[in-house]
């Protein structure tokens, strides 16, 4: 060690980077990343570290280390002390694992180099990090284990300076002790009978009276390191009994532990979990030593004691059979849990918290079902309460039963059934009256709430029983016992009320809305594909782990029960609807019969999902149910009979028309079920919509025709909605602008109100109408009149209303002037509350017929989904767009427009795939987009005619993709064949010509079905619309967009763009047509015709040096942005002549762009400079680019030519 220490002092010194070779750089490197935060950083630097200090090592012939364990060792020993986040951490595990790989390395010379390094040099602001510093470095020592290899002096040299760092400083007797515990449990036996357990002997004898905590732990670590050592005899002459945890001993553990809480709080000392460990070992002390020590030590003392016991329940919970948890919960800890729990200024409630949060992760990591349901129960029942979380406002129980297995879900379950027949009085406080309904609503509450957790593990037993129970004691009554039916083997002694069968009759739908979204079925990557394959639509219908659907278990289920007898139906079954059942169970049986015979389709499996929920729907709305029953029944006949066989009805609608009626019906009702419902059965009948069963979802939509009545929601089902929303809106986010802001959109429209009528402007014509049928209405008002209101009036008017009830009143009443102001004050009053509840009940029915439609955009939305391929598709566009434009204005239905633009931009205009064999359809699809674009030319937003560009290239891309179908078959005729070879020899006796008029037509791109003299017609009349009008309501963006998607088609637009930029109505319509005309230019591959570019080229030449030339003109005003613009447009133009081959005469505009060059203006501006000397170039076809080129590739020459010379 003498020899090498010259060196190590050089490197302290500061000559650390004296070797520069890369395995230095290396080797130095490490130490910055073991001083890292990163775990896994500092983990990774040490073990660098160490395999270049073993690789060093061994490297080295002499008997001693090298100079690198040398330097790392002293630079280890002094980074210990460091108080950077981190790098004591890491400097001690590289530390350990040194000492422990390099046995080269004398433990003496490691408490040499502590006393160099780590002792304190006069700065008490050191003083702790180099104490903390020597403490790390005796751990590092003792679990490298290599204590066990030297004598004694090294253990008790360590063991003696722990010990004393202990005394001195509070902070470090925690570490301390940790460090004691350590050496004592790798120590050997001979070690610690020879050495240790001298040195702690004197200490273990102080007996109960003058024990500390730290020297019980200790006590308690060699009894149950070395029990040969440390006798039962010991403890029974020192601690009165060989047993520490004897119940003689409970009153000094209580001192030991409230002693413990000053040593080490909040951390909780490790003589507390070894306390708790002896007393589990024997299952008969457990209720005692909790009751003594806990409930009446603990828990009545300080709040440092207090948080001690919360630590102590967390730990025991996990130790305890499930009949010790009802003593661990005692009423003095529930009391304490739920007070600290509910006042959030409490000193205990972050401690409540987390006792909260880990007795849920301790239920968790629990597998006995028993505890797991008794640490429920326990906060349940007295002392704690049923609506434990309501009290504390938190969710403890909640997440407590979210961590249950199977088993102890049907614990619970079991149990609330128990309660639902004797209620609550056993399990709740005494000073409680016992209220047998709201036992019961707090029942069925939670069984709801078991269905609806998405953390508990799904199976198919409690799943069904937890649903049968809603159901029976919702809409039946069990009269008799009957053993074979679920849930009837016992008859209640005090019956459900109507009130709370109403109530679990909606929980019972909100249970199977649930279950209609969850799916048991195994699926493996085969079965996937085979569903895909045969049936897409009902893969994510709500099926048990056979694939039978819940609402048909639960339909057979509502069978058993209406044929028991023993059993009665709470609702009333007219025969109308009892036959309607009937049918309808026939119905479902004829159908799963066809789907295990494969022969199913997705209408059938639609009709049995609408068949069976329906048919639940009875038992709350049995006259309505059973007529959508009748409907369904007609419609799936119809759909199952073959067309040819049918002689149709004209006026007679199509089944598929039916069943969306029906759908929009469920869709209006304020059921989540319903809606979940609608959305499976629509997505199978998707493939068979035919156009007036789209109309009716758009007729929704469409403001002035959408009347439909939608019934009221509830808060619950609100909520729900919302969330289902938001889920879609995060699934189907696009990543371009799918909301949009329309606080600018305003229309000039007839504003209309949430039902779809027209405010109309004239008041003065309605109140004539109003008079002029008042006499007529007067009966219809009297039976029209609010009762509440009246009585609002009655007792506004007091005595004079008395009196005026009775018709035959002969006595008149009068009142003097101040009982009239009185009298008007009040009925002031009056008619501002009926006036405010009108505008609350019309906002209320403008809400939900806003919700409404949303729903109907979800249905769209699917519909866009899955089917791309259809024709139907295209007739969304208009409706879609009208639903913006009229919606976007008005702040109520904000969300509604948002919505639709999401849909309409990137959903629908987006489709991968489109329809295709459209030449049917053609004129149709043409019609469409010069709708849009008279829309385009009213709208008063660019947003709106933005989204009308968007929809026309969306139609014409559609049209472009399909091929018109002229020929009856593909295979030419002889005749055929003969007229083409003789044109291709007539090609070859043509001139030039000929030639390359074929060459062009060969060259034009196919546009499919677009007619391209129409849509040039419609864009070149709305390009004259704003280019030629002031009051146009056109945007540029409409154009612009055509000449980026369809140049081809943007080309018969050349010669109105370059007349427009010469005669436009304004300076900025002229500029921006020559904007247009330019990009149109740039365009590459060129598409236009080549034979008519000399006379295209020669004519915005033309334009472009009268615009100019005018320019320089005296006493004309110089434009400099139009000039720019126009410049560009030339050099376009030049540039594409000199790339076609065909370049016009530049002799006219060459001098005007050289006078250009001596305007003063130009001079003073580098943009315009810029594009007039670009445009120059353009003309003599050159460029700067080029030049630069050269320069580049001239450097290059010389520079290779240098080098191949200086080789030489």
């Amino acid at each position: 060690m003498a020899a090498s220490r010259p060196h190590v002092d050089v490197r302290a010194n500061g000559n650390e980077n004296s070797t520069k070779s890369p395995a230095d750089k290396q080797f130095l490197d490490t130490f910055w990343k073991l001083a890292v935060p990163s775990d896994n950083e500092r983990i990774s630097g040490a073990t660098t570290l160490l395999q270049i200090l073993i690789k060093k090592q061994n490297e080295t012939k002499e008997d001693k280390y090298c100079s690198e364990v040398t330097y790392s060792l002293r630079r280890l020993v002094r980074g210990l002390a460091s108080s950077r986040k981190g790098a004591r951490q890491g400097y001690a595990i590289a530390l350990t694992e040194l000492l422990s790989k390099v046995k080269e390395i004398a433990l003496e010379d490691v408490f040499k180099l502590m006393k160099q390094e780590l002792q304190v040099s006069g700065k008490k602001s050191e003083e702790k990090e180099y104490a903390f510093g020597q403490v790390f470095a005796y751990l590092a020592v003792i679990q490298s284990g290599r204590l066990n290899e030297h004598n004694g002096a090294s253990s008790v040299h360590i063991l003696e300076q722990l010990l004393a760092l202990s005394q001195q400083k509070t902070y470090l007797q925690l570490i301390c002790l940790q460090g004691v515990i350590d050496l004592i449990k790798r120590s050997s036996a001979e070690l610690f009978t020879d050495h240790i357990w001298p040195v702690l002997k004197a200490d273990m004898k102080q007996g109960w009276e003058e024990v500390s905590p730290n020297n019980l732990a200790l006590l308690m670590v060699c009894r149950q390191k070395f029990p040969d050592v440390v006798k039962s005899k010991f403890l029974q002459s020192h601690y009165g009994h060989a047993d520490l945890v004897h119940p003689s001993n409970f009153s000094h553990i209580i001192r030991i532990l409230t002693k413990s809480t000053l040593i080490s709080h909040p951390i909780v000392h490790p003589v507390c979990d070894m306390l708790l460990a002896l007393v589990f070992q024997d299952s008969s002390k457990v209720i005692q030593f909790w009751k003594i020590v806990v409930d009446d030590g603990l828990c009545t003392s300080k709040h440092e004691t207090k948080y001690l016991a919360f630590s102590l329940l967390e730990r025991a919970v996990p130790l305890s059979e499930a009949k010790q948890l009802r003593a661990l919960f005692s009423e003095k800890l529930i009391r304490s849990m739920i007070n600290n729990l509910a006042n959030k200024q409490a000193i205990l409630h972050s401690a409540a918290v987390k006792l909260s949060e880990n007795l849920a992760n301790a239920v968790k990591n629990i597998e006995d079902p028993m505890v797991q349901f008794a640490v429920a129960k326990c906060l349940l029942s007295r002392p704690g309460h049923v609506k434990f979380d309501d009290i504390t406002k938190s969710k403890t129980v909640y997440s407590i039963i979210s961590n249950f297995n199977c088993r102890a879900v049907k614990l619970y379950l079991k149990w609330l059934k128990k309660l639902f027949h004797s209620g609550t009085a056993s399990i709740g406080h005494r000073m409680q009256e016992p209220n047998l309904e709201e036992d019961r609503k707090w029942i069925c509450m939670q069984v709801l709430t078991l269905i609806k957790n998405p953390k508990l593990s799904r199976e198919e037993d409690w799943l069904l029983d937890a649903t049968r129970f809603l159901f029976l004691h919702a809409f039946f009554t069990v009269d008799k016992p009957e053993p074979s039916i679920p849930e009837c083997s016992s008859v209640l002694e005090t019956q459900v009320s109507a009130e709370l069968q109403k109530m679990i009759g909606s929980q019972f739908y909100g249970a199977l809305g649930v279950l209609s979204a969850v799916s048991l079925k195994p699926t493996t990557e085969e079965t996937e594909s085979e569903e895909r394959s045969t049936s897409p639509e009902g893969r994510n219908m709500g099926t048990t782990s056979s694939g039978e659907l819940w609402v048909s278990l639960l339909g057979h289920y509502a069978q058993d029960l209406l044929t028991c007898e023993s059993v009665s139906c709470n609702a009333e079954f007219p025969g109308k609807a009892q036959d309607a059942w009937s049918t309808m169970m026939e119905s479902v049986a004829a159908i799963q019969k066809k789907s295990t015979a494969g022969s199913a389709m997705s209408s059938g499996l639609a009709f049995q999902l609408l068949f069976l929920h329906v048919g639940l729907q009875m038992f709350s709305e049995p006259k309505q149910s059973a007529d959508i029953l009748q409907d369904l029944q007609s419609c799936y006949k119809r759909s199952q009979q073959k067309r040819r066989s049918v002689k149709k009805d004209q006026d007679e609608p199509e089944w598929v028309e039916v069943i969306v009626e029906i759908l929009l019906s469920l869709l209006s009702k304020p059921s989540h079920l319903l809606r979940t419902v609608v959305d499976i059965a629509f997505k199978m009948v998707c493939p068979h919509m035919t156009q007036p069963a789209l109309q009716q979802l758009l007729d929704v939509l469409d403001p002035t025709k959408s009347n439909v009545q939608v019934g009221q929601e509830s808060d619950e089902e609100e909520e729900e909605e919302e969330e289902e929303e938001d889920d879609e809106d995060d699934e189907d986010e696009e990543e371009e602008d799918g909301n949009m802001k329309f606080t600018q959109l305003k229309s000039k429209k007839p504003l209309t109100n949430g039902n779809g009528h027209k405010k109309h402007k004239n008041a003065d014509s309605d109140d004539s109408e109003e008079e002029d049928d008042e006499d007529d209405d007067d009966d219809e008002d009297e039976e029209d009149e609010d009762p509440a209101m009246k009585e609002q009036i009655k007792a506004a008017l007091g005595n004079a209303a008395a009196d005026s009830d009775g018709e035959d009143s002969g006595t008149d009443f009068e009142l003097d002037d101040d009982a009239m102001l009185a009298h008007d004050d009040a009925l002031s009053k009056a008619f501002k509350a009926m006036s405010s509840r009108s505008r609350k009940s019309k906002k209320e029915a403008s809400t939900i017929m806003l919700h409404f439609k949303l729903r109907v955009l979800d249905l769209l939305d699917i519909f866009i989904k899955r089917q791309q391929n259809n024709p139907l598709l295209l007739d969304l566009v208009v409706p879609l767009l009208k639903v913006i434009e009229s919606s976007a204005g008005h702040k109520d239905n904000q969300l509604l427009a948002e919505k639709a633009l999401n849909i309409y931009r990137n959903k629908l205009c987006k489709v991968k795939r489109y329809p295709h064999n459209l030449s049917d359809h053609k004129d149709d699809i043409h019609d469409t987009i010069e709708e849009l674009i008279t829309i385009a030319k009213k709208a008063h937003s660019m947003t709106i005619v933005s989204l009308v560009s968007t929809g026309c290239l969306f139609l014409m891309r559609v049209l472009r993709g399909n091929v018109a179908i002229t020929d009856p078959s593909p295979l030419k005729t002889r005749g055929q064949r003969a007229m083409g070879s003789e044109k291709k020899k007539g090609k070859k006796k043509g001139g030039k010509e000929e030639e390359e008029e074929e060459k062009e037509a060969e060259e034009e791109p196919a546009m499919g079905l677009v007619d391209v003299g129409r849509i040039t017609g419609l864009y070149t009349d709305a390009l004259e619309d704003f280019t030629m009008h002031r009051a146009t309501c056109l945007h540029p963006n409409l154009f612009t967009d055509l000449i980026d998607r369809f140049p081809a088609l943007a080309w018969h637009l050349s010669d109105t763009l370059t007349t427009s930029a010469q005669n436009g109505v304004q300076l900025y319509r002229r500029t921006q047509a020559c904007r247009m005309l330019t990009l149109l230019l740039s365009k590459r591959p060129y598409s236009g015709s080549l034979s008519s570019w000399p006379k295209v080229s020669k004519h915005i030449l033309s334009v472009a040096t009268l615009i100019l030339q005018g320019m320089l003109g005296e006493g004309s005003q110089f434009k400099a942005k139009s000039a720019i613009q126009f410049l560009h447009a030339v050099q376009q133009c030049a540039v594409l002549s000199h790339h076609l081959d065909k370049v016009p005469d530049f002799g006219e505009i060459s001098p005007v762009l050289e006078m250009f060059k001596e305007r003063s203006e130009v001079k003073r501006s580098g943009e315009f400079r810029s594009a007039l000397d670009t445009a120059i170039a353009a003309i003599e076809n050159r460029s700067k680019s080029s030049k630069k080129g050269k320069k580049k590739r001239k450097k290059s020459r010389k520079r290779r030519k240098s080098a191949s010379t200086s080789s030489v």
